[in-house]
């Protein structure tokens, strides 16, 4: 058993939840010989043992809790207290995935590909969370009911990252792609509009969110920003992740809300 030096628990109380990962002090001994995390743009080197979340992922937090301390900043009016409760905390963990996660898309920005975060520090193609993320559900089936009884966040937050990732997956077929969506965040394209959306929504939603708070908070932000003009989008993919219209209680819904993608809905968005 080592004790790690940067938290007051022993390795096996810190695997209890990341079981696949090897603890060390400052290497991890997943591969030989071993992989600074600090190489990999996707795991940070300050937390790879505590919570194996990346590096992009935490400057993530910079909009949610910002490094944990300060990615309250957006969230809840400015408090940098409001990602306290367990499904919160969990959110942000999942914010955190889809941001390292936009920006390794936008290498390739005419597709939404699969995504594994952590693969070259664990040598292998699983990465470190449960499933990669996916379009394809049944390479990742994760949906709002397997939050029910989890209180881990890293496992929480998988749950949210997976329906960003759908939802990146839907704005891309719906608008077409971003080749500039790290230098322009006013395109047109899907990459563009997600991370406005991702931006905006932390802005709207309250205190210590819910599954459901975060997702009417993207739906809110696109009324404010674009008009309602990917709402139709939005709603599948939130749908799709079992985050339907209804939804509520860790129970699944698939329900697209009438109007979402009615004649009239489309005709706002070509207007818009």
């Amino acid at each position: 058993m080592v004790y790690h030096r940067s938290c007051a628990c022993t390795c096996s109380q810190v695997c209890r939840y990341q079981l696949r990962f090897i603890c060390s002090n400052d290497i991890p001994s997943a591969t030989t010989p071993g992989r600074d995390s600090a190489l990999e743009n996707d795991v940070s080197p300050l937390h790879f043992v505590f919570n194996w979340t990346p590096v992009l992922n935490k400057s993530a937090r910079s909009f949610s809790t910002s490094l944990r301390t300060d990615s309250n900043r957006l969230t809840g009016g400015g408090t940098a207290r409001c990602l306290e409760s367990v499904e919160s905390r969990g959110l942000g963990e999942g914010w955190s995935d889809a941001f390292s996660n936009w920006v390794w898309q936008t290498g390739s920005p005419k597709t939404v590909r699969d995504f594994a975060t952590g693969t070259w520090i664990l040598g292998n193609t699983g990465g470190v969370r449960s499933h990669p993320y996916s379009l394809d559900q049944t390479v990742n089936p994760l949906k709002y009911g397997d939050v029910a009884g989890k209180e881990e966040e890293h496992i929480i937050g998988e749950v949210w990252a997976q329906a960003l990732h759908l939802a990146l997956g839907k704005l891309v077929e719906t608008v077409g792609s971003s080749a500039d969506a790290l230098t322009n965040a006013d395109g047109e394209g899907g990459h563009a509009v997600f991370m406005r959306l991702l931006v905006d929504a932390l802005a709207i939603q309250p205190c210590n969110p819910t599954f459901t708070d975060a997702r009417s908070a993207w739906i809110q932000a696109d009324e404010v920003r674009y008009g309602g003009k990917h709402k139709c989008a939005l709603w599948t993919a939130f749908a799709a992740a079992g985050l339907g219209d209804g939804a509520a209680g860790f129970i699944n819904s698939d329900k697209i809300p009438a109007d979402a993608c009615s004649t009239s809905c489309k005709a706002r968005k070509a207007r818009a």
